[in-house]
């Protein structure tokens, strides 16, 4: 997770983030996923915003990387919006 912070232009990493984070919460015990959890919350606070401008702004890519964003944030218990 830390790797999107500092790439968070990274659509693919992006999206192997939210299949892993499925596949977390198909197991059949527990995962403690706080950290994970705190970087999310912190992209939402700072990341998340910047993309909404470029996508007010017409661009494509934002556009392409709010919906994997949000579904992860889904997957991790996270309400965006």
């Amino acid at each position: 997770m830390a790797r999107i912070v500092t790439t968070p232009e990274d659509i693919d990493f992006l999206k192997e983030l939210l299949a892993a984070a499925e596949m977390l919460r198909k197991l059949p015990l527990p995962v403690d996923l706080w950290k994970v959890q705190n970087l999310y919350h912190e992209m939402l606070k700072s990341t998340y915003p910047e993309f909404q401008k470029k996508i007010q702004q017409g661009d494509e890519a934002a556009e392409k990387w709010l919906n994997p964003f949000v579904s992860l944030g889904q997957q991790l218990s996270i309400r965006v919006g």
